[in-house]
């Protein structure tokens, strides 16, 4: 059964219907700008409720059929989070943070249409997907949006080859790698082989089939070691080999969650502690306890 038919029963959807729907996709978003951390705007580009119910389903039925590396990729992978990406080098000396730029818009339908051919897929099915999962804005061609529910899933299906080459490449050389979606981190305990490292990662995303677009921000990039302070995705490492969210945080934590003890939060603010307690019991699950135990037992 072709993609085109799977949809049209699925969402009960006359097929003439369904492929007018899937022609107009790459049009069905909603975009705004919001400031990024360090300057400057990032676009979203949210599907209209239609696409996203649509995509969600081709992440379940399509894209979760493929691999993503399952040592490396961490972002959007079940059952993980950004713990898993800081913890593999909590007792490595010398640690290297790269990030890409624009990382879901630099992967394009093109990209994806290479890894479709590789896999033959049919032809009518490739179009078609890569009509419902990439979106077209003032860009010559579709890209990944940042909103689109399949774009997690997709981006670390199409770093797989990245992801496998990357991996293999540190592990002659003793060098530990994860990813967390544009955010990539390598530690050794040997010196000055990460600086080596680098040129050989731009070398690789020069010379990948897809996605072709991957550059390293190199303003974002940082060479540290135990001599001083190691971040990952906003985790901290201590030099005993601790991930958490370090002193400063766990400070303003407490006083936050003291002033909901008192009962001088708006909902508004409580509900972003909770929500912050919440997120905290995957990172360090004792503190988040000691949170509840202590000032939090009797808000809802």
């Amino acid at each position: 059964m072709s993609l085109l038919q799977e949809l049209s029963d699925k969402f009960q959807l006359h097929e003439q219907l369904m492929e007018s729907f899937i022609k107009s996709a790459p049009y069905r978003y909603k975009f705004h700008k919001i400031d990024k951390r360090h300057g400057g705007k990032r676009e979203i580009a949210q599907p209209v409720k239609s696409l996203k119910i649509v995509q969600r389903w081709l992440v379940k039925h399509y894209l979760s059929k493929y691999p993503t590396h399952s040592k490396s990729a961490i972002a959007y992978i079940k059952n993980k989070n950004i713990k898993d990406f800081a913890e593999p080098h909590r007792n490595n000396i010398f640690l290297l943070k790269l990030d890409f730029k624009d990382f879901f818009n630099s992967i394009k339908i093109s990209d994806f249409y290479i890894f479709c051919e590789k896999l033959s897929i049919p032809e009518e099915d490739k179009i078609f997907l890569g009509l419902l999962l990439f979106c077209k804005n003032k860009q010559d061609e579709p890209y990944l949006s940042i909103g689109a529910p399949s774009s997690p899933t997709l981006s670390n299906v199409l770093m797989f080859n990245f992801d496998n080459e990357v991996f293999n490449l540190c592990k002659k050389d003793g060098i530990i790698y994860t990813r967390y979606a544009d955010d990539l981190a390598f530690s050794t305990n040997q010196p000055n082989v990460l600086r080596q490292l680098l040129s050989n990662i731009k070398e690789l995303c020069a010379k990948l089939n897809y996605p072709r677009n991957l550059q390293i921000n190199t303003q974002k990039t940082i060479f540290t070691s135990k001599k001083y302070n190691r971040t990952l995705t906003g985790l901290v490492i201590s030099n005993d080999g601790n991930v958490g969210i370090g002193r400063e945080k766990k400070r303003k934590l407490r006083a936050i969650a003291h002033q909901a003890k008192l009962g001088r939060l708006s909902q508004d603010k409580v509900g972003s502690l909770l929500g912050k307690i919440a997120f905290l019991k995957g990172i360090d699950p004792s503190f988040a306890k000691q949170l509840e135990d202590k000032y939090l037992k009797h808000i809802s």
